[in-house]
């Protein structure tokens, strides 16, 4: 009997604990909530859209797991990976890689379960990222998905995603194609801050002018450690193609104050012309051959 029990309680315990994953499932009178009685008194007013879309992520916070069924079991729903589902209907950042990925790759991860109950299980397919999104074209394909799955969910929003589209598209345009990264990087950027405001929309471009500096001028903070990399890549090979064939005659003595890469001559046995040591060295396979 004591272990009948126990296993009941377990069970128990794993249901609440899906429950209180799942969604909002507790009697707390939320009014009470700090943050909700200083708006009663300075309540802020958000544009009628976005406050729309902070009620709906409301309505689906109630219980997640009976929200991605739904929308998964939905005959209209267009073709996406149902891990990024899962991140809209959370309103987090879509993983563009992902979404690329089930556009290219044939084949998905069965691994993902979503259980409803301790009787009732769902199995669904989880796209593997193995391709990144790294062309302006790359993104188009993957953004247009994404759109098409947002708008399903959210109708109220195709003005801020065509507004947010047109930013992004211009981004590009007034890019070199070499440095598209930098966009892409940006374009990563802005969806993360928004995820994290309640008072902000893709639409809001004038708000994302820092992360646009940070991660497509030269002068960014983001972009001051990939510079310095792509300078020092560039001296060392500029220093490579000037560099004399001749060996280093300060390195077989012991005492050349340069490095291998930034020294004129070579850092090679003056005898065997082999890296790795100095002509008086006991290792020069002719000064032992001599021996």
């Amino acid at each position: 009997m004591d272990t009948q029990r126990q296993k009941r309680k377990g069970r128990d315990e794993d249901e609440e604990d899906e429950a209180s994953e799942g969604g909002l499932t507790s009697d707390l009178d939320t009014s009470k909530l700090p943050w909700e009685i200083q708006d009663t008194f300075l309540p802020k007013r958000l544009p009628e859209e976005l406050q729309k879309t902070n009620d709906t992520l409301r309505l689906f916070a109630r219980d997640y797991k009976k929200t991605k069924v739904s929308l998964l079991t939905n005959p209209g729903r267009p073709e996406f990976p149902e891990s990024e589902w899962d991140n809209i209907i959370r309103g987090r950042p879509i993983d563009l890689d992902k979404v690329l990925s089930s556009l290219v790759v044939v084949g998905t991860d069965t691994k993902h379960v979503e259980r409803l109950s301790s009787l009732v299980e769902l199995r669904f397919g989880n796209a593997t990222p193995v391709k990144r999104v790294s062309t302006h074209g790359e993104w188009e394909m993957a953004w247009s998905r994404a759109c098409a799955a947002m708008e399903f969910v959210f109708a109220h929003r195709k003005s801020e995603f065509r507004t947010y589209t047109e930013h992004i598209q211009r981004k590009f345009y007034a890019t070199h194609v070499s440095y598209h990264d930098r966009v892409l990087l940006y374009d990563r950027a802005v969806p993360e801050r928004v995820s994290h405001r309640s008072d902000l929309s893709l639409a809001d471009t004038a708000m994302f002018d820092d992360l646009a500096v940070m991660h497509t001028s030269p002068t960014g903070s983001g972009m001051s450690d990939r510079s310095h990399q792509a300078q020092s890549t560039v001296g060392s090979n500029r220093n490579r193609q000037n560099k004399s064939p001749e060996a280093c005659r300060r390195f077989n003595s012991g005492q050349c104050p340069n490095t291998a890469t930034i020294c004129k001559y070579r850092h090679i046995c003056a005898v065997c012309r082999q890296s790795g040591h100095t002509a008086g060295d006991s290792k020069c396979s002719k000064k032992v051959k001599r021996e």
